[in-house]
This record gives C-alpha cells, structure tokens and sequence, in this order.
C-alpha cells in the first residue's frame, strides 16, 4: 500500500518540475542583463541580434563580448564608416535593398520568431539586425586586423583563432575584474 504522504509530496514535486520545465523566460525584455562601461543593456537590446530562447546566458556573453570588442577598437581609434557597413550589407546580394535582402534569406524563423518577440515585423526585425550585426562585425574585423593581423600562408589558422579567443577572454574578465562590467 502507498503511503499518501509520499503520493502527495511526489505529486507536488512533479508539479513543481512541470512548472518549472515549462515556464517561459525568466526575464522581461525591459529587464537589464548588464551594465557596461556605466551603460545599462537590458534583453531587448540584445534580442534585436540573438534569439535568447535556447541559452540566455551563453548568448548575453556572446554579445557583451561583442561590444567589448567594440569599445576596444573604438579605443584604438577605429572606426566604422556608414558606407563600408553598407558595403558590408550588400557584400552577398550587391544592389539589393534590404527588404530585398531579407526575402532572399533561405531561412527565416529567427527573424520571424524574434520580430514576435519584439512587436515588430519580420522584415523591420531583419532591417536592424542586419544593421547592427554588419556593423558590429566591420569593427570586430578591423580591431582584429589591428591587433592580430590576418594570417598569412603557412600560419597556424587554428592557434591565429585561439590568440584572439583568449585575447576576448581576458578583456570579458578584465572588465568584469575592474567593474566596468556587471552581469545582472
């Protein structure tokens, strides 16, 4: 015979489990995930270039890391002209709009699923992604270029990768270390 105690405290921790496998996000988009260099960057800001849907915190990372290098290259006195992110945008469909750009995707149900998520449409979502990713990595590719070079034939590839890894790493922790950077 079962014991109804034991029956009931498995059933409300099942529900427990259930509740919590199947509640959605643990954050508002309004919420701030981090302040960078006194700057609050809350979900939203981050949503307009990574879904958060799979692995909040592995994408939040990705793009404080993002603007990390950014804010480096800015201090290297790099910067990013508008025609060369238009250049960039243009790069795989030269001439195309990017209304135009976004139909040619092969893939859209990032672009349709965050645009949900954000109350825009589909093709206004592609839009600033496409801006803010384009951008984005014109100054990535210029720090890069600046502080590591490009390689060249018969450099080791993979060790040229992971100098810049680690280099991303140690500038994640250091602002972290020195207060400049404050997960939420």
């Amino acid at each position: 015979m079962t014991n109804p105690r034991i029956l009931f405290l498995s059933s409300v921790l099942i529900f427990i489990l259930f509740f919590v496998a199947c509640s959605e996000q643990d954050y508002e988009k309004e919420d701030i995930a981090a302040v960078l260099n006194g700057e609050e960057i809350t979900y939203e800001e981050i949503m307009w270039q990574f879904s958060l849907e799979d692995d909040l915190e592995k994408w939040v990372t990705a793009y404080l890391k993002q603007e990390i290098f950014i804010i480096e290259a800015k201090t290297q006195g790099i910067t990013v002209t508008d025609e060369e992110k238009e250049e960039r945008k243009e790069g795989m469909f030269p001439g195309t709009t990017a209304s135009e750009r976004y139909e040619l995707m092969e893939t859209k149900e990032l672009f349709d699923s965050q645009a949900t998520l954000l109350g825009v449409t589909p093709k206004e979502y592609y839009e600033v992604w496409e801006d803010k990713s384009h951008r984005a990595q014109a100054y990535i590719d210029k720090y890069i270029d600046e502080i590591f070079g490009r390689p060249t034939e018969g450099d080791d590839v993979d060790k040229w990768g992971q100098e810049i890894d680690e280099h991303i790493e140690d500038l994640f922790n250091d602002y972290i270390e020195t207060g400049k950077l404050e997960m939420k």
